[in-house]
């Protein structure tokens, strides 16, 4: 909501930009078809607001479960939507996708890399000083375990062999903060009687499992209830965790109409 109403005061100030960049692009022999998705309005900014407000009105989708089971051994198992983590996005021409990326990925609760054309150069930095600003007014409201000897190095150490690196942590803040610094991101794990404990585990600890009082050594597609795996991807895309049947295929879209068309 903060940006939108930064596109509404600040719209003046983003035309007059947005006009030396379209006369720059004119001047540079830019086609009338780029001219036009580079251009910027009274209405195209309103629009813009709009459409901001729309996304930020919409279900927020991180922490959502996917789907959720318990397998015959009586753990519960679950599947969350949680950030992707940080996104680049290269664009030409199209001032508006600063603020539509930028607008989803803080939805999201994702970092973003935008690399707008050089020929919207001054306009994306106008649109950027929005997002600065309505960032700047947001934030106004705004015992772990762990082989033994080790030096700091070994905790990236991978052994493949019965060796454990232990650090002994003052206290969840610092479990947590050593292992969002060594974790391979595959599976991490807490015992705790303290629920407030685990939950907030759960919730920082971004690997593709995360177990709570359960061995890390059941991350795996057999124990999963997938029947078997082809492997256990630590990536974000587009599979993650053990990689059974499902995470062998892809969806598309499919569209039934009425002979519609886009307005």
């Amino acid at each position: 909501m903060a940006i939108a109403g930064e596109l509404e005061s600040q719209a003046s100030a983003i035309l007059e930009q947005n006009t030396l960049d379209v006369a720059s692009g004119r001047a540079k022999g830019l086609s009338d078809a780029l001219l036009d998705r580079l251009s910027l309005t009274e209405e195209r900014i309103a629009n813009l607001a709009a459409d901001t407000r729309r996304i930020a009105s919409l279900p927020d989708p991180v922490g959502t479960e996917i789907e959720s089971r318990v397998l015959p051994n009586g753990i519960r198992l679950s599947r969350r939507r949680i950030p992707i983590g940080v996104l680049g996005v290269i664009y030409e021409a199209r001032p508006n996708v600063t603020i539509d990326i930028a607008t989803l990925c803080l939805k999201t609760g994702n970092a973003v890399i935008l690399r707008g054309g050089s020929e919207s150069r001054r306009s994306n930095l106008a649109l950027v000083k929005v997002i600065q600003v309505a960032l700047a007014i947001l934030r106004g409201h705004e015992g772990g375990a762990v082989v033994i000897g080790a030096g700091p190095g070994d905790f990236d150490q991978e052994w493949l062999s019965l060796v454990l690196g232990v650090k002994v942590a003052a206290g969840l803040d610092e479990a947590i903060a050593h292992i969002q610094a060594h974790s391979t991101g595959h599976s991490d794990g807490i015992l705790t009687n303290d629920w407030r404990h685990a939950t907030r585990f759960v919730n920082e600890i971004d690997s593709a499992a995360v177990f709570v009082n359960a061995s890390t050594r059941l991350n795996d597609g057999g124990q999963f209830g997938l029947g078997a795996e082809v492997a256990i991807s630590t990536q974000k895309l587009h599979a993650r965790g053990p990689m059974g049947l499902e995470a062998l295929t892809t969806y598309k879209w499919i569209v039934y109409g009425n002979m519609h068309v886009r307005v």
